[in-house]
């Protein structure tokens, strides 16, 4: 009997310390979600028996969310500024853009394209449609393709900015719902180019040098932010930089 008296005390208390878990819900940029978020998860969770539960459904659809109350902050990969042109209710003056990283964006092409360099120039005659073939800069006689990621994505919108200087994508671009996608398109695709956030470059595309593309990466808040998301803003300025490469 009192082993089992024992036994239900134990269980009970772990109910009660699952009960009274914090979790913070964010949702956004993948880009946060892949170069941030997911390098300081578990070491945050160590550190503060706090969880975080990851939506990363792109930077326009996380604000949206945020000013919905549908998560307690979200993840940008491009400035405030640009966001509040296509989410016009994060001009509201608390809301605050938290930077947490800096994030280069990668052009990248097919494994078979013999081109390894491009001027600043080039990339956005390439990406606008104004180059249409691979010849005007030293590749192949062939069409160029154009790939990016969809429309909402702080990525395609933070690369229009800085390295299209606004100039909207070639007509003929092909749209691809997620990251991985955009990298399977390129892959598969000799004509194809493409840029994305530097965490996601693996080995199946080549890419190509050019002049840095930078942009900073953002957690959002609205109004006084619930303490587990303040936490996870200090975290990410002290022990959470050792994990963020």
């Amino acid at each position: 009997m009192k082993k089992l008296l024992m036994l239900c005390t134990i269980c009970s208390l772990a109910a009660v310390g699952t009960a009274g878990a914090e979790t913070v819900h964010l949702c956004g940029s993948s880009t946060v979600t892949k170069k941030v978020i997911s390098k300081i998860q578990e070491p945050f969770k160590q550190a503060t028996g706090i969880e975080l539960a990851v939506n990363p459904n792109g930077s326009g659809n996380g604000a949206k969310d945020l000013l919905a109350g549908s998560c307690d902050a979200s993840m940008a990969s491009e400035s405030l500024k640009e966001l509040q042109q296509t989410v016009p209710g994060l001009a509201a003056p608390d809301v605050k853009g938290h930077v947490v990283a800096e994030d280069e964006i990668k052009v990248f092409v097919n494994k078979a394209n013999a081109v390894s360099k491009l001027t600043r120039e080039q990339v956005k005659g390439l990406h606008t449609g104004k180059i249409k073939n691979w010849k005007e800069v030293g590749g192949a006689d062939a069409d160029v393709v154009v790939v990016t990621s969809h429309k909402g994505s702080g990525n395609r919108s933070a690369f229009m900015t800085i390295a299209m200087d606004g100039e909207p994508y070639s007509a003929d671009a092909v749209e691809t719902a997620t990251d991985v996608a955009e990298l399977k398109e390129v892959a598969t695709m000799k004509e194809a180019i493409s840029a994305i956030g530097e965490a996601f470059i693996n080995d199946t595309i080549k890419v190509v040098e050019t002049p840095k593309i930078a942009r900073k990466l953002l957690i959002i808040t609205k109004g006084e932010p619930k303490s587990g998301v303040t936490k996870l803003l200090t975290f990410i300025e002290s022990d959470g930089k050792k994990h963020i490469k």
